[in-house]
């Protein structure tokens, strides 16, 4: 087999896994979804390049961009969830199934076949199940592009966990707007996730112009690591809060919660205080 052929399985894969990603962020798609949308990407793509012999090589690679991603980027470990690695195991045999029974044997795309006909009804019907089932419009996107973002309970407390563990010194000394910190770094890390703040450097390091650096999202024009955009947030904070509680005798978390607004109005300030909530609760 072909480098090239082998680079093109490996860019199609990585496409493959920015598109699963958009929808799994957006959608919340379930494995059999994952599957599904992983397959009929696979037989699409098929239809537009040539060099499909090996194709179902795009699931092989599409578990290892997977891996790469899950234990440098979030720093976690890949095999631990076994739902995932079976998953997995089920896309490449299945891939391959479809690579030898349907794709390199022609039999979908041959004009007067049934298998053809009713390969491609389940890519529709699956297509327009998913639209249904997940409520997408154009103009529900347009809404809720910026704030469709999940923040269940069991997140909120994992991801605060790991904020505490990883900058608790950084933190704990400001007791008072603390949990404001962490609330705020576990919705940024949601909405701007570490890959993507390392894009941020990048295009920074490209053109240097002033920007939201670091996990805390600071506008800054010179280059800021994720725990100097903490310092420097909390530095902020800390006089608003200041300002505000020399002018109002509200309760501390009815305080916290004008702070929160007055901070961070240009974003979504009621998720950001429901995951407060859920960190004071904890």
């Amino acid at each position: 087999m072909d480098l090239i052929v082998i680079c093109s399985y490996i860019l199609f894969s990585m496409l493959l896994f920015l598109i699963l990603k958009f929808l799994n962020k957006r959608y919340s798609i379930t494995l059999f979804e994952y599957v599904s949308i992983s397959l009929i990407f696979i037989v699409i793509i098929s239809l537009f390049y040539k060099f499909n012999k090996y194709i179902f090589l795009v699931s092989l690679f599409l578990m290892i961009v997977d891996l790469i991603f899950i234990t440098y980027v979030k720093e976690d470990n890949f095999f631990k969830n076994t739902k995932i690695i079976k998953m997995y195991i089920v896309l490449i045999i299945s891939s391959f199934l479809v690579n030898k029974y349907l794709i390199n044997t022609n039999i979908v795309y041959l004009d007067n076949s049934t298998l053809r006909i009713i390969v491609w009804l389940f890519i529709i019907y699956f297509i327009y199940q998913f639209i249904k089932s997940k409520n997408i419009s154009y103009k529900s996107y347009k809404v809720n592009a910026s704030s469709n973002y999940d923040f269940d309970r069991e997140y909120v407390i994992l991801a605060y966990t790991k904020m505490k563990i990883k900058y608790k010194d950084l933190i704990e000394e400001n007791t008072n707007i603390s949990n404001i910190i962490y609330a705020s770094l576990v919705y940024f890390n949601n909405i701007r996730p570490l890959y993507l703040r390392k894009v941020d450097n990048f295009k920074f390091k490209l053109d240097n112009r002033k920007r939201p650096l670091g996990i805390m999202q600071i506008e800054s024009s010179k280059l800021i690591s994720d725990s100097e955009s903490i310092l420097i947030g909390m530095k902020e904070i800390d006089k608003i809060y200041t300002k505000l509680k020399s002018k109002s005798k509200a309760k501390k978390s009815e305080l916290n919660y004008n702070v929160i607004k007055q901070y961070f109005k240009k974003y979504d300030y009621d998720k950001i205080i429901e995951i407060y909530d859920e960190i004071c609760k904890f």
